[in-house]
């Protein structure tokens, strides 16, 4: 089978869904399945490559904006390496259109990966009014694009697309993976020496987040929060591994940072992939804040790796979380730093250790193309 992905990006370019696709890319490839990945140029990557097994081949798109082009300047190689194709599998928002479009010239069944669905909330987000409306619009005119069929990351996905009146039996649900032979506990190294070597302090209660400072990632309350877990918890310090993306979210946290008690937080720049495990090592609990998650990669990392979680209710995270955990309501500081209080005084809720299926992950994608394959092929 050969299946054409069209999603807007793809690694080396860092986010949650690049990992999913390249997983499930991945995977599809060691079963023997030709997988094809249209997608942004990014700078410093081939415009074609092969990537584990996966080809790799990008479109030329300006820097500014990037993913808004390429849901117009995509089409011309989604056509061609689509022509060929059993299956085009896309995603929420930007390689939507061009991937519905080339299936509907080409005559191909085309499948969506739903990776959150923000309905209402769009107008909850403290976003601009013009930006809350263009979100809410994107969303609601990809959605009503008719795709063969919906694959979701989560039941709170799931029940997202049912908001859109999209039926039941044409959504599929598929949890995806973190990668657990790089996130569980590192044997061997204890908390104290792997602090020494990355140089975090050994007498603070440490309490990480990682990720995208973008406004549905929460880390605004997060910052809002650290004044009163530092009176309670006078040796607190939070870590913020942030990405640079969006500029707009990056500078804004450092900016709140900047107004914090001294030596209350410290932020730095994104780690390798493979460094990730030991900076959530050496933390005593690690903080998801989101407003919503399809998924939340981060919670589930954390909690493959034994360290308490504060989370918030938002979406999927409820499913997702387990071992020792504190649930929150979502876009609150104060709810944030009652958690981390609660934390670092050994209080939490504690349920077993939920582990997802990279292979179920796949198989269940490959059940999905088989169907609609038939489906094609009686018609």
């Amino acid at each position: 089978m050969k299946i054409c992905f069209v999603v807007e990006y793809y690694p080396p370019h860092v986010g949650g869904g690049e990992n999913l696709f390249a997983a499930l890319a991945e995977g599809l490839a060691a079963r023997g399945h030709e997988c094809v990945v249209v997608t942004c140029g990014l700078k410093g990557s081939p415009m074609e490559e092969i990537r584990n097994g996966v080809q790799v081949k990008r479109v030329r798109v300006p820097k500014w904006g990037d993913r808004m082009w390429f849901s117009l300047l995509g089409l011309k190689l989604a056509l061609r390496e689509a022509k060929d194709a059993d299956v085009i599998h896309t995603t929420t928002y930007n390689g939507a259109f061009p991937a519905w479009l080339a299936g509907k010239i080409l005559n191909k069944p085309v499948i969506i990966t739903a990776h959150e669905v923000l309905g209402p909330l769009w107008q909850e987000l403290k976003l601009p009014r013009l930006a809350a409306w263009l979100g809410a619009a994107a969303e609601k005119a990809v959605l009503a694009l008719p795709f063969n069929a919906y694959s979701c990351n989560s039941q709170s996905t799931r029940k997202g697309l049912a908001h859109y009146g999209i039926p039941r039996d044409k959504t599929f649900l598929a949890y995806p993976a973190p990668d657990y032979t790089r996130f569980k506990p590192l044997e061997g190294e204890d908390q104290k020496s792997i602090r020494k070597k990355i140089g975090l302090p050994q007498s603070r209660f440490i309490y990480l987040f990682y990720g995208r400072p973008g406004m549905l990632k929460g880390a605004d309350y997060l910052a809002d929060a650290v004044p009163k877990i530092c009176r309670e918890v006078p040796d607190a310090l939070l870590v913020m591994i942030l990405s640079r993306e969006p500029a707009s979210g990056y500078k804004r946290i450092l900016k709140k940072a900047a107004s914090l008690p001294w030596e209350s937080v410290l932020i730095k720049d994104s780690v390798p992939g493979d460094e990730l495990p030991k900076w959530i090592q050496a933390a005593d609990c690690v903080v998801v804040p989101s407003l919503s998650e399809g998924f939340g990669f981060c919670c589930a990392e954390a909690c493959a790796m034994d360290k308490p979680v504060v989370a918030t209710r938002a979406g999927s995270l409820p499913e997702v979380v387990s071992g020792r955990h504190i649930l929150v309501k979502p876009g609150s500081a104060r709810a944030l730093a009652d958690g981390v209080i609660l934390v670092s005084r050994g209080g939490w809720t504690q349920k077993a250790r939920k582990a997802f299926s990279q292979s179920e992950f796949v198989e269940n994608h490959l059940r999905a193309y088989e169907k609609l394959l038939g489906k094609n092929s009686a018609g």
